[in-house]
């Protein structure tokens, strides 16, 4: 499941969830085992990763849990070296919308998950 959303200085960002007990990292050797879904964000610009089935989804900048994400408010610098890095308010919005709109759980204190 991915979304794209381009930033003001038109970098696009490549937007993955991975669940619990799903691959990713650097040639995707690890394993997710934590109940809060990560939310990905990959420069589309530069080819460099690809998902466990391959499909490529660009340099990797950062990941969040789902639950970071989704309470939160405003935009996010994806990194603090990089201007180009960061993905505005709306597009924030965004994210969070689409994470809503496919029913990714998001971890909530005092509340036990179940899959």
């Amino acid at each position: 499941m991915f979304l794209s959303v381009k930033n003001e200085f038109e970098v696009p960002f490549k937007v993955r969830v991975v669940y619990p007990g799903e691959r990713y990292g650097r040639d995707n050797c690890l394993v997710h085992e934590d109940m809060d879904p990560l939310v990905e964000f990959y420069d589309e610009r530069y080819p460099f990763c690809t998902d466990p089935e391959g499909v490529v989804l660009g340099q990797f900048v950062s990941r969040y849990f789902a639950s970071t994400i989704a309470n939160a408010t405003g935009g996010l610098q994806l990194d603090g070296a990089i201007a180009e890095w960061g993905v505005s308010s709306t597009d924030m919005d965004k994210v969070r919308e689409w994470l809503e709109a496919n029913s990714v759980p998001v971890w909530e204190d005092d509340v036990d998950m179940e899959w």
